[in-house]
């Protein structure tokens, strides 16, 4: 007969509950990725980065820092999460605003800063919320429409929503 010592009663359970727990995580990524394998065919093509990017909640963001990579486009990020103790609250539209536009700095505003700033023609303005309620700055900006693409999820929970403006 097996003798169980008493950290082997502790230590086996243990490791039950963290095999069932990344189980579970490792079952929903594994599914998004069986979908994603699914709808890209399976070649060694310039292009394929981007058609696995498309379907990533901030592929746009990916976008306009591609076509503005080189460019004096200015990028204004506008955002509402901002608390005067702590300016670097980050969510996840501001870590993949600076992980695209890297090495470019995209100075994050808040809503005041942003009406003082005087803006050009051309310029891009990411923001995560709506401008459309002020009638007097829609006037100058259209927004930029796109559509999410939710064949899977990258997250358990949804991406916060987030607009694209141009400055004409």
């Amino acid at each position: 007969m097996i003798k169980i010592q008493n950290n082997e009663k502790i230590i086996l359970p243990l490791l039950l509950v963290v095999f069932f727990i990344t189980y579970h995580y490792f079952a929903f990524y594994q599914n998004d990725f069986k979908k994603i394998f699914a709808y890209i065919k399976y070649t060694f093509s310039q292009n394929q980065y981007e058609q696995i990017q498309e379907f990533h909640p901030f592929f746009y963001v990916y976008k306009i820092a591609q076509e503005t990579k080189d460019s004096k486009i200015n990028v204004i990020y506008v955002r509402t999460k901002v608390e005067e103790k702590n300016r670097q609250f980050l969510d996840e539209l501001n870590i993949m605003i600076n992980y695209f536009f890297y090495p470019r700095f995209v100075k994050p505003y808040s809503l005041t800063q942003f009406y003082k700033l005087k803006l050009k023609s051309g310029d891009i303005i990411i923001a995560d919320f709506t401008l459309h309620t002020d009638e007097k700055l829609m006037k100058n900006i259209k927004i930029i429409p796109f559509t999410r693409k939710n064949l899977f999820r990258i997250n358990k929970w949804p991406e916060d929503d987030y607009n694209i403006y141009e400055v004409i």
